[in-house]
């Protein structure tokens, strides 16, 4: 009896928001191109800093993902119960994983690198704009209209 509710507590997730992570934030390069993603975690929710183009402008957006869920080899996060994917970041590797919901195939992979702070991670992510925004610039500089 003593084994099986072992077993049982050690499947189960350390937490879904007792906030172990929060605070904490990774810069993340997508394996394959240079796109960087920025991911935090506070008050049990994981929030990605997310880089694009609208438009001639380069800007960076942030976005809840969800509530994350803490195990001792891996965080999965992603916005339940109708997201078609989920991430999955190795606590070990710090290889973050966009992954499809149903089949488990892998769509992206990242990998990250911690912050040491959040001011850390918006400074890397504002340099990261402002490279973006100077190609935008350049190659628009010759523009007639």
């Amino acid at each position: 009896m003593t084994k099986s509710l072992l077993a049982i507590l050690l499947l189960l997730p350390l937490s879904g928001s007792a906030g172990e992570l929060d605070g904490k934030a990774l810069a993340c390069l997508r394996k394959g191109d240079s796109y960087i993603r920025g991911l935090e975690f506070r008050d049990g929710q994981a929030i990605h800093w997310d880089l694009f183009t609208d438009g001639a402008e380069a800007i960076i957006e942030k976005e809840n993902t969800g509530a994350y869920w803490e195990y001792p080899e891996q965080v999965i996060y992603g916005r339940e119960p109708d997201a078609f994917w989920r991430f999955y970041l190795d606590r070990v590797t710090l290889v973050l994983q966009l992954r499809d919901k149903d089949s488990e195939s892998i769509i992206f992979e990242y990998q990250c690198e911690v912050s040491p702070s959040l001011d850390s991670l918006s400074d890397v992510m504002e340099q990261q704009r402002s490279q973006w925004q100077d190609r935008i610039d350049e190659a628009m500089k010759d523009n007639k209209i």
